[in-house]
């Protein structure tokens, strides 16, 4: 578990906890889940072929960590909700039951970027591109070397994320594009992180962006091993 607190701060009490929160279902470390049982949060679920924003109770519970517990113990941490599985959950965006989500990209589980590095994504009448720029060409870490992830509409053009010493086995990893809030933007969720044994899965929208296109708004951080 050593690990863990290197690789990834864990929320120390509700006082650290941001105003914004994304989480997904599923079955994580001890000290990786600042949220409790109860909490009200609303997930996003496919229902046939569209996505909805459906309010649900959070359901954390305690069970056994296969990787760092010892006969007995059980520090691993269980979210779920009942009726169906969202993608991820999301709270204090504001009452989102009520807009419009239009997805362009969706995936169960975050998915690499294909081999020529760039995501073709049709939306609102233009199309937006998320690459990445300048990526070693043997996928080896070179210290000389900074790897981009940049998200372009028309002319304009921001970066996301980038990797010190080029991107080898590090995530970048698109799981939704679409819109979440419902004001006609793109809005993105990712799983970036600067170490492979590390996830961060980040919200970005396009709501409160300024002068930008998006505005990362929120990560959940989780490790492997």
């Amino acid at each position: 578990m050593l690990l863990a607190i290197a690789l990834c701060p864990l929320f120390a009490g509700d006082a650290a906890r941001p105003k914004i929160e994304i989480l997904q279902p599923g079955v994580f470390h001890g000290g990786e889940v600042a949220a409790k049982s109860g909490e009200r949060w609303t997930g996003l679920v496919k229902v046939g072929s569209q996505f909805r924003w459906r309010e649900t109770t959070l359901r954390v519970r305690a069970v056994h960590d296969e990787i760092g517990d010892a006969a007995g113990e059980n520090t691993g941490q269980e979210v779920s909700v009942p009726g169906p599985t969202p993608l991820f959950l999301v709270r204090g965006l504001g009452r989102l039951a009520g807009h419009k989500v239009t997805p362009v990209f969706q995936n169960e589980e975050p998915q690499e970027f294909p081999k020529d590095d760039e995501w073709k994504l049709p939306f609102g009448g233009s199309t937006a591109l998320l690459r990445i720029i300048n990526r070693p060409p043997d996928g080896q870490y070179d210290a000389t070397r900074t790897t981009f992830l940049i998200l372009q509409i028309g002319d304009q053009i921001q970066t996301l994320y980038r990797w010190e010493g080029g991107l080898d086995d590090q995530h970048c990893e698109l799981q939704w594009a679409g819109d979440l809030d419902g004001d006609g933007k793109l809005d993105l969720v990712m799983n970036l992180s600067d170490h492979y044994n590390k996830s961060e899965l980040t919200l970005f929208l396009s709501a409160g962006a300024g002068g930008y296109l998006v505005k990362k708004v929120s990560s959940f951080c989780t490790v492997g091993c």
